[in-house]
């Protein structure tokens, strides 16, 4: 079976479940079968809707207004989770052209699949179909082996975590993602940045930190949400009960 007609066969089968009387769907992107499988079985358990999808074209195919949060690992065959993100959280949907997807993984590691430029062409149309046609705006957290670095302050996830993660962990994630669908715009954009910050004072030292631009400003704008709103409750990943 051929790359095009694995993922068009995920997709469609994606459709048969029903979602909960809530509303909550969570889409599991990550290319590792056995991780990914290990996150759905996870959240089911807890009584969630659950999607998977291995790889950035087939979490694009999948994401509509009926996922409300993306587990998304950023080293992925053809697009990178990095670039789902982007896509996902922009603001210029509707001018998306199949050209902006670009394959950043050499050929010859994935020579099993159908990889013709007609198969991948015809996907991105697909793609920039299903993207267009809906209310995108799920809440993204990034789950990956990749340790965050300064370039995590240009990304607009709304969480960012390391594997190894536990099953708890997945289910904390997955309840602070749905915590901050409650929040008004300007108080979910606090908590990202928050993230942000408490990830990076965890990897990175303070000297490195006081001389980034990028990293100040991310301070500046907590300060100035701080101010015009009062403090802002912090939304911790909750620990389900059992």
């Amino acid at each position: 079976m051929g790359y095009l007609s694995r993922v068009r066969q995920a997709v469609d089968a994606s459709g048969d479940v029903e979602a909960p009387e809530d509303d909550e769907k969570v889409l599991v992107v990550e290319d590792e079968d056995m991780v990914a499988e290990m996150y759905r079985d996870w959240l089911s358990m807890d009584g969630y809707t659950v999607d998977v999808a291995y790889g950035g074209r087939e979490a694009l195919l999948k994401i509509d207004g009926g996922v409300t949060t993306v587990l998304l690992d950023r080293r992925m065959p053809y697009i990178a989770g990095d670039d789902v993100l982007e896509v996902v959280k922009s603001d210029d949907v509707d001018e998306l052209d199949p050209a902006d997807f670009e394959d950043d993984a050499p050929l010859e590691e994935y020579s099993d699949v159908d990889i013709r430029p007609e198969t991948l062409e015809k996907l991105d149309r697909e793609i920039v179909e299903n993207l267009t046609s809906h209310d995108v705006d799920p809440q993204v957290c990034m789950v990956t082996a990749v340790d965050p670095d300064m370039d995590i302050l240009e990304m607009e996830f709304d969480h960012y975590v390391t594997k190894d993660v536990k099953m708890d962990e997945v289910i904390g994630i997955v309840e602070g993602m749905r915590s901050l669908r409650g929040l008004e715009p300007e108080e979910r954009e606090y908590q990202a940045l928050n993230w942000k910050k408490k990830t990076l004072q965890e990897s990175k030292p303070n000297s490195v930190l006081n001389d980034n631009d990028e990293y100040q400003r991310i301070l500046e704008k907590m300060e100035a949400i701080e101010q015009e709103r009062g403090t802002v409750e912090e939304i911790k990943e909750i620990e389900p009960e059992r």
